[in-house]
């Protein structure tokens, strides 16, 4: 199952995720910043793993165009790619981007440690 913050869980979307789909891991893409901002809510009896797949050189790369302290977030990105929508620096990053998180070894690690638990799950 995807979910999209567990932040905003209310006891009730707790309960049906423990009961009819017997949730036992987490595995957390956020980046840390937005993990900062919005923690997932601690769920008794599961498992919880931050696998943010995010490259450090683009995290490094939203301080360039003015977009925060380098710390990526959700609301960053956001700002960065309409302020700059029509920057070709800006355009040739989000082009770099996917195939960035495919390549970078930290990301791979990530999604190779979420594709473990999913197949342990």
């Amino acid at each position: 199952m995807r979910s999209g913050k567990l932040a905003k869980a209310t006891d009730a979307d707790v309960a049906v995720r423990q009961d009819q789909y017997h949730l036992s891991d987490v595995f957390d893409f956020h980046f840390n910043l937005e993990m900062s901002e919005a923690p997932d809510r601690v769920i008794s009896g599961v498992a919880y793993t931050q696998v943010s797949t995010m490259p450090q050189k683009f995290i490094e790369a939203q301080a360039e165009f003015g977009a925060g302290s380098g710390q990526l977030s959700t609301a960053g990105v956001v700002d960065v790619l309409m302020k700059y929508a029509f920057d070709s620096r800006a355009q040739e990053m989000v082009k770099q981007l996917y195939p960035a998180i495919v390549t970078d070894p930290q990301s791979q690690a990530n999604y190779g440690e979420f594709l473990h638990g999913v197949l342990a799950a």
